[in-house]
């Protein structure tokens, strides 16, 4: 049984993770027409390829924390599948809390100044035409950590009940 903040944290997380994974098409949508326009048109705009790379960066740093709830990250199976479910809940209680959280805090504290003085210089696009804004593309790597520590409170406590009740 979940608790109700608990439920409230996965669902604003599933909702955000789902419509950052939107940006998908969009990156999809927006690299093409770079390559229709240069092969047939010979144009080209560096704006519309800083598109793609901050789609791509949003929308990996906007959905980590759903991957993690709908269990979709990456893992190397070599001992974790021979695992019984009580082990892995075990395996992942311990990972949460060893690993991720403090891996999420380290983000947060060594990134947090970085962040901070994008934001005091309103840091624009490096290239010519670029993108303006990039300070706060640069702030969806706070949200990205926090995002991840959000996610890590429902997670401990599933795993934990899972490996208590076998």
């Amino acid at each position: 049984m979940k608790s109700r903040l608990s439920h409230k944290i996965e669902t604003f997380l599933d909702f955000t993770g789902r419509a950052f994974s939107w940006l998908n098409i969009v990156m999809v949508l927006v690299a093409f027409s770079i390559v229709m326009l240069r092969y047939f048109f010979h144009l080209g705009w560096v704006w519309l390829q800083d598109v793609v790379v901050y789609a791509n960066a949003l929308m990996f740093l906007g959905s980590a924390a759903y991957a993690l709830q709908e269990d979709y990250h990456v893992r190397v199976d070599v001992f974790y599948q021979k695992l019984s479910l009580t082990r892995k809940a075990l395996f992942n209680f311990l990972g949460t809390l060893f690993l991720l959280i403090p891996f999420c805090l380290l983000i947060l504290i060594q990134s947090a100044p970085f962040v901070l003085n994008s934001w005091k210089t309103f840091e624009g696009a490096k290239d010519s035409g670029g993108l303006a804004g990039v300070f706060i593309f640069k702030s969806f790597i706070l949200l990205y950590a926090i995002f991840l520590l959000l996610q890590s409170a429902p997670s401990l406590l599933k795993n934990w009940r899972a490996f208590r009740n076998g």
